[in-house]
């Protein structure tokens, strides 16, 4: 279930049972130690926020999700940052709409139609955030983002994007379908001291470790550490990452391994 602090409006996390994709409320700690859940009722003030998390859901499934913007719009007004809208809200959607169409219960439109949306969104986002914009493709970024090779999948791309960015670390992103030996030039221009490899399925390893070969050529020092995360790594598909790499489950992972950056927040 998808765990939000119903006193502050932010994004806590999952707990168990992971498949069940509806909005429980509970309070954060700094909300605790303040005193405010003694100031009201915790479910009346998460009811607004409950109920656009359930119209989300239902619209998703009747492939009528509505426009980018009206839903970024309503969001906002909510008072839901931009993080925790894209972690804490909209992948969980979408892990939610890849579930029913693996079960058949949703059609490929309707899911293609979720994520072009959801998509959309977060590329929106930045317009209403021009400072957040402008650590987006950064010419010496902290972190350089590249899915695999092989790996179409850019939405988890997307939301790690919007994190990093919120969190104040310039971010550069490659396009999908870039060859390994083409991030290469990516790295030595811009010195990033991550290089975050997004794969979707387990096989995908073979690209990131070819990434992570052509990075090792360029001799850099100190040189750039290299991830990998997706879902397969966060699903504990992924083994034995070996060949330069090493893994990360989320967001929260790959902040920590950036001095100075502070504790973070939800993880992606």
């Amino acid at each position: 279930m998808i765990r939000w602090c119903a006193y502050c409006q932010h994004y806590l996390g999952e707990s168990p049972p992971f498949d069940d994709y509806r909005l429980t409320h509970g309070i954060c700690a700094a909300c605790e130690a303040s005193g405010r859940m003694f100031a009201g009722d915790g479910g009346e003030l998460a009811k607004p926020l409950r109920d656009f998390h359930d119209r989300l859901r239902t619209r998703a499934r009747q492939g009528a999700l509505g426009g980018a913007d009206e839903l970024l719009d309503e969001a906002l007004a909510l008072g839901v940052t931009l993080t925790d809208l894209g972690v804490g809200l909209l992948q969980p959607l979408l892990h939610e709409v890849g579930d029913l169409w693996a079960q058949g219960l949703v059609s490929v439109a309707q899911e293609h139609l979720a994520s072009h949306v959801v998509s959309t969104l977060l590329e929106r986002a930045y317009t209403r955030f021009p400072q957040q914009a402008q650590r987006r493709q950064a010419k010496r970024p902290e972190v350089l983002l590249v899915p695999a090779p092989d790996n179409r999948h850019v939405i988890g791309l997307q939301l790690l994007e919007l994190l990093l960015t919120d969190r104040g670390v310039p971010t550069a992103v490659a396009t999908a379908g870039v060859p390994a030996s083409d991030v290469a030039p990516l790295v030595r221009d811009g010195r990033p001291r991550i290089v975050g490899v997004s794969i979707s399925q387990p096989s995908q390893l073979d690209s990131a470790r070819a990434v992570a070969a052509a990075v090792a050529e360029l001799g850099l020092e100190p040189p750039p550490k290299v991830v990998v995360g997706g879902g397969p790594v966060r699903l504990g598909l992924a083994q034995g990452a070996g060949g330069g790499l090493s893994f990360v489950k989320d967001a929260d992972a790959l902040v920590a391994l950036l001095p100075g950056r502070g504790a973070p927040g939800a993880a992606a």
